[in-house]
């Protein structure tokens, strides 16, 4: 079990809830999500005001995205340049679906791990998978980040039965040479496999709360990136700094409740779709290797 940290070790920050794609397989374009949380952007002064609180209290780790697509921000750039400011942070993380505004495609340069969420190269695939996306932009985009000079840039794919048989690591390597783009790959989480009622698979303590805070587009705070219509609620950044939310009385009711097995009695954790929250998860998992 993990000792929690007096900071948190990552801020979530999402600049957008809102996105340019309707993936098939997304929550974000679905009726249930629309009707909890508003397609928004993060006022450019908040983000800025986060950025600075987190440098100052430490935080070594940044991630600007959450639900969205971040790059679709109008100050995304700024808001990109202002946090490699100082070189402050040990890592500015970004995960984007590569169909960028031509003016934000800059920003990404600033990031020390830049993911670009693909699922596919084959131009058919992509029209299915990524519906309003366009493969080639999404091909250009990279290259322009990687003739920018970016050394970590990846690119991941969900594996589901449309594209499991395509050697993805090979199209990558066909399209953008050898080297210069890392691979990233996950299966495709089946939650009515995992809750069909005839088992309970073994739960893991889920260390979420003891490293991380995310911040939506309203200001509001949550315990975990996979709390997408925002059922366990433990600050707002408008009303208390981000220590105070961080030793709260709701991030410590989650972390005893987890401490104590309790995960499958809470709405939040009871249908979790992370594979950090099971011993044996129906999820074959391989994630930031290259393969």
């Amino acid at each position: 079990m993990q000792k929690m940290p007096p900071i948190p070790l990552n801020l979530d920050i999402e600049l957008s809830a809102v996105c340019n794609l309707q993936c098939p397989t997304c929550f974000v374009p679905t009726q249930d999500h629309r009707k909890n949380v508003v397609n928004s952007f993060m006022p450019f002064d908040l983000a800025m005001r986060l950025i600075t609180e987190a440098k100052n209290i430490g935080i070594p780790a940044v991630k600007f995205n959450w639900r969205g697509e971040p790059t679709l921000h109008q100050e995304f750039t700024k808001i990109m340049q202002f946090a490699v400011r100082g070189k402050v942070f040990y890592d500015i993380l970004i995960n984007t679906n590569g169909n960028c505004p031509d003016k934000s495609i800059e920003g990404l340069k600033y990031t020390t791990k830049c993911m670009f969420s693909v699922d596919t190269l084959n131009k058919e695939l992509y029209a299915k998978m990524r519906k309003r996306g366009g493969i080639r932009t999404v091909i250009e985009t990279i290259r322009r980040v990687v003739e920018m000079g970016h050394d970590n840039v990846w690119v991941r794919r969900i594996i589901t039965d449309v594209n499991k048989k395509e050697d993805f690591k090979e199209m990558v390597r066909v399209i953008f040479g050898d080297g210069y783009v890392k691979v990233s790959e996950h299966y495709c989480f089946d939650r009515s496999k995992k809750y069909d009622g005839r088992h309970r698979p073994t739960r893991t303590y889920c260390g979420y709360p003891s490293q991380r805070l995310v911040v939506a587009t309203d200001g509001k705070v949550f315990a975990c990136c996979v709390d997408y219509d925002e059922k366990y609620q433990v600050g707002d950044v408008y009303h208390q700094s981000l220590l105070e939310i961080w030793h709260g009385s709701r991030m410590n009711e989650l972390r005893e409740n987890l401490r104590n097995d309790l995960a499958n009695d809470m709405e939040l954790c009871k249908t979790c779709t992370s594979f950090m929250s099971y011993v044996d998860a129906r999820r074959d998992h391989v994630q930031d290797r290259e393969l």
